[in-house]
């Protein structure tokens, strides 16, 4: 996010962070709320009572998505 904040094109990206850990769940929307805070880049959240995979993360992003174009990234990567 630190990243993001600092790119003005940034404003047209739609980012959604889809979690499929739910024993995380607390921790996740606590550091979220940090984050938006701090760096200002808004973004959605999805939340999944189950493990679903990079696959089925995926899945549940892409309904969520409105934007015309969709880029798959795993959590840990930081384009």
């Amino acid at each position: 996010m630190a990243q993001f904040s600092l790119d003005s094109e940034f404003e047209q990206i739609e980012v959604i962070y889809v979690l499929d850990d739910p024993s995380i769940t607390h921790e996740f929307l606590v550091t979220c709320f940090g984050a938006h805070e701090i760096f200002k880049v808004p973004f959605k959240v999805v939340l999944s009572s189950v493990n679903l995979g990079f696959a089925g993360a995926n899945n549940l992003g892409f309904r969520t998505a409105s934007a015309e174009h969709v880029l798959f990234i795993n959590s840990d990567i930081l384009p």
